[in-house]
C-alpha cells in the first residue's frame, strides 16, 4: 500500500510516494554467480606450431607431428584467473587424436578448444620415393 502527500509550490506541484508495509531490513545481497569469461588467453604445444595461428574466440585448430613423436606438452592459460583449464600438460600420442582442452568459468560455463593431431606416414626403408610402398621401381640395381 502506498499513501501520496502531494504539495503544491507556485512553481510546479511534485508528489512524493510513501510506502507502507516495507520490510524493516534490507534484503541480503544476491549470491555471486561468478563470471562467464571461458576463453583461453594462450594455447601452445611445445617445440610445435598449431594451425591456424592461436585466437582466443578460434575453438579448433590442427598439428601435425612426426610419425615418431610419442608425446606433447600442451599449454594453455584462461583470460579469467578463476577459470579452471583441463586437458593440458603432457599428453601421450601413440597415434593420430584429438586433444580437447577445456575452460571452466568460475560461473559455470564451460568452452572447448580442439587440437586435431595428424602423424606423418613413415617413410619406409628402401622407398626413396616416399609414397609409403616398396615397388620395383625403388630398388636401385648396383
Amino acid at each position: 500500500m502506498s499513501i501520496w502527500i502531494v504539495y503544491s509550490f507556485s512553481v510546479k506541484p511534485f508528489n512524493i510516494p510513501v510506502y507502507t508495509g516495507m520490510p524493516t531490513n534490507p534484503s541480503a545481497k544476491p549470491a555471486d554467480e561468478g563470471n562467464s569469461d571461458n576463453y583461453l588467453k594462450s594455447l601452445s604445444v611445445e617445440g610445435y606450431s598449431i594451425t591456424p595461428s592461436f585466437v582466443s574466440t578460434q575453438q579448433n585448430y590442427e598439428l601435425v607431428l612426426p610419425a615418431d613423436c610419442n608425446s606433447i606438452k600442451i599449454s594453455a592459460v584462461a583470460r579469467d584467473s578463476k577459470a579452471v583449464v583441463s586437458g593440458i600438460g603432457e599428453i601421450s600420442v601413440p597415434k593420430s587424436m584429438t586433444i580437447t582442452i577445456s575452460v571452466k568459468a568460475s560461473g559455470g560455463e564451460v568452452r572447448k578448444y580442439t587440437i586435431a593431431i595428424a602423424k606423418e606416414t613413415p617413410i619406409l626403408r628402401g622407398d626413396p620415393s616416399g609414397d609409403g610402398k616398396i615397388t620395383i621401381t625403388d630398388l636401385a640395381v648396383t
